[in-house]
This record gives structure tokens, C-alpha cells and sequence, in this order.
């Protein structure tokens, strides 16, 4: 006969079992069914264009406008999503650099979120170089959706949506004061 204390100790070896091969079953099945993001952006006005007052770097600071549908993306098994927008662009001795100038969280609650349609959004972080050779670049946009699911490994998914050159000359000078 079996003590209580080995009766416990089976039916909770046994129930974490189970629940160890439905999670996995769970993440399974979301990882087969991941559709693919669609977004559609355009950039609207380069607001501004120079070299940063304090930083002594060249920056850009511009509106754009950007659409996605990410209903279809949220499974039984997304947490949330971290929307982001990477702005990739090549310097002089052929490095690839990429910057973060948007994101944000979209949470499975809040469904109004799942549709993403800004119109003449800011930038949140500036565009920026330390060796001063944003001018004339051709820079490549990219938007990036990071799966946080319940069970399971982060899933990443990027989309180039469109790509843009800056100006061969900066736009105005700007003072300290303005920032």
C-alpha cells in the first residue's frame, strides 16, 4: 500500500505532466497557424533636419503615416504585441544601422488596438548619427511585430513597408531652445 504522501506526490507529478503537454500543444498550434503582418506606410513631411544642438550628431525628426490590421495575428496563445518601426540605412564604410523611431504595445484586451491607423504620427525616438552621414541616405522601412505569448518562445515578424531618401542639405539651423 501506498502512503498518502506518495499519492500526492504522483497525482501532482501527473497533473504537471499534462499540463506541460498541453502547453506544448498549445504553442504548437499557434506557431502553424502565424499569419503574416501587412502594413502600409508613407512618410509625410521631414519636420526637422539637422544636427542636434547638444549631441553634435546629425537627426531627423519626421510624420508619417502608417496602416495594419493585426486582428488576424492575435491566436489562443498571444499575450500581447510589441509594434515597432525600424528605420535601416547604410553609413559610408558599408555598415548596416538600424533605428528604432516608433512602437508600441498592443494588448490582446483592447481590441480597438488591434488596428493600427495613424495619420501624421511623430516620430517618439529621433533618427540619429553620431559620424554625421544621414545627408543624401536612402533609408529602408521596416515594421517589426514581436509575439509575447502565454507558453512559449517570442516570435518575431518583420515587413519592409517602404523606404525613403533624406536631403542633401540640412533644413534650418536649430537652437538649443527648441528642445
Amino acid at each position: 500500500m501506498h502512503s498518502l504522501k506518495n499519492r500526492f506526490s504522483a497525482i501532482c507529478f501527473f497533473t504537471l505532466i499534462c499540463m506541460a503537454c498541453l502547453s506544448l500543444f498549445n504553442w504548437g498550434t499557434a506557431v502553424i497557424q502565424r499569419k503574416p503582418i501587412d502594413a502600409d506606410f508613407s512618410l509625410n513631411k521631414m519636420s526637422k533636419f539637422g544636427v542636434h544642438p547638444y549631441l553634435n550628431e546629425d537627426f531627423a525628426q519626421f510624420k508619417f503615416n502608417l496602416q495594419s490590421d493585426l486582428t488576424g495575428v492575435f491566436d489562443w496563445n498571444t499575450y500581447d504585441l510589441f509594434a515597432f518601426l525600424t528605420v535601416e540605412y547604410e553609413s559610408n564604410d558599408g555598415r548596416k544601422t538600424e533605428v528604432t523611431v516608433w512602437d508600441d504595445i498592443i494588448l490582446r484586451k483592447n481590441t480597438k488596438q488591434h488596428k493600427i491607423d495613424y495619420k501624421n504620427m511623430q516620430v517618439e525616438y529621433l533618427l540619429s548619427d553620431k559620424n554625421k552621414e544621414l545627408r543624401g541616405k536612402t533609408v529602408q522601412v521596416y515594421f517589426n511585430v514581436d509575439h509575447m505569448p502565454v507558453v512559449g518562445f517570442t516570435q518575431k515578424q518583420r515587413v519592409h513597408v517602404g523606404n525613403f531618401t533624406l536631403p542633401e542639405e540640412y533644413l534650418a539651423s536649430y537652437s538649443a531652445k527648441r528642445y
